[in-house]
């Protein structure tokens, strides 16, 4: 799979990075033509600034 579009935006406080990817998958032996869009946002703790998400 390969990432057709990815962008960078948000702020410093909230980086956010979002990409679309392509595929193709065949159903009923029909081909189609998939896109799958993803977005990542960091969020900060603002009780507690200094914690990490825990990944």
């Amino acid at each position: 799979m390969e990432t057709a579009h990815r962008r960078e935006v948000g702020s410093a406080d909230a980086p956010t990075l979002t990409q679309r990817l392509p595929f193709t998958s065949v159903i009923d032996g029909t081909r189609r033509d998939l896109v799958q869009s993803q977005v990542y946002l960091s969020l900060s703790d603002i009780e507690d600034p200094h914690s990490s998400p825990g990944y």
